[in-house]
């Protein structure tokens, strides 16, 4: 039997109390900014760093 591999995890860049927030919806990696920028760039790293997560950017709210 051939294991498949695990989907990725999503990490979402929300909008939370006036702050630029990545979280995992797994619950393992996440973190707050001032600049959107900032959050995204700090998502990708731990996406990048993390093996089996990536990165969803939705509409700006």
């Amino acid at each position: 039997m051939i294991a498949l591999p695990a989907p990725p995890v999503p990490i979402e860049i929300t909008v939370d109390h006036g702050l630029w927030c990545f979280r995992s919806l797994d619950g393992r990696l996440s973190g707050a900014f001032m600049d959107r920028r900032a959050a995204v760039r700090a998502a990708r790293d731990e996406a990048e760093g993390h093996e089996g997560y990536v990165v969803v950017e939705r509409d700006r709210p």
